[in-house]
Order: C-alpha cells, then structure tokens, then sequence
C-alpha cells in the first residue's frame, strides 16, 4: 500500500505539471535531460514526500486502507 500511495502521489503531481508548467512536454525527453535529476522528477519527490504522511492519514482515518 505504502508504495501504491506514494506512485499515485507522483503520478498526480506530474499531472498538475502538464496542466501548469510550459515546458513540462520537453523535459519529458529523458534521453536529452535525464531521469534522477530532471526538475519534474525532483519537483514530484519532493510532493510526494511533503503529503505522503498525511495521505496515509488521511485514507486510514476515512477507512479506506
């Protein structure tokens, strides 16, 4: 569970990028930018790793998990 939460995290946040940042379509070239250090991956770590607690909290409060 811990690691569906923290995917699904990620995920969101790459999709709030694609909605607000402009250059979002080409930073998605990992080739030219790569992966670990590319701004739209640290940006979604650092996302996950700011709400993941209160998610886990959230969802258990709520009986989901």
């Amino acid at each position: 569970m811990n690691t569906l939460v923290s995917t699904v995290l990620h995920e969101c946040y790459h999709h709030i990028q694609s909605k607000t940042d402009p250059e979002y379509n080409a930073l998605t070239n990992y080739k030219k930018y790569g992966y670990y250090n590319n701004r739209i991956e640290v940006e979604c770590r650092d996302f996950e790793a700011k709400y993941y607690k209160q998610c886990l909290l959230d969802l258990s409060k709520n009986n989901l998990i």
